[in-house]
């Protein structure tokens, strides 16, 4: 469910954090962060898909990277 979930928030748009059942939010905000692009997260932050709450909590959970 939760790749679904994201899926269905980050890239179509067709779902919103806050219609999920809880217990998936956080699970979904992480795979998102490991899975989509900066890109892809900040397109759904512009198209409304996500709120700006729902953006920054996203991002606390991209992995850092090494340089």
């Amino acid at each position: 469910l939760v790749q679904g979930y994201a899926r269905a928030i980050y890239i179509d748009g067709k779902r919103t954090i806050a219609s999920i059942i809880p217990e998936y939010v956080e699970p979904v905000k992480q795979y998102a962060a490991a899975n989509y692009t900066l890109f892809q997260i900040d397109n759904a932050l512009a198209q409304g898909y996500i709120t700006q709450q729902e953006y920054s909590d996203t991002l606390a959970y991209v992995p850092a990277t090494t340089a």
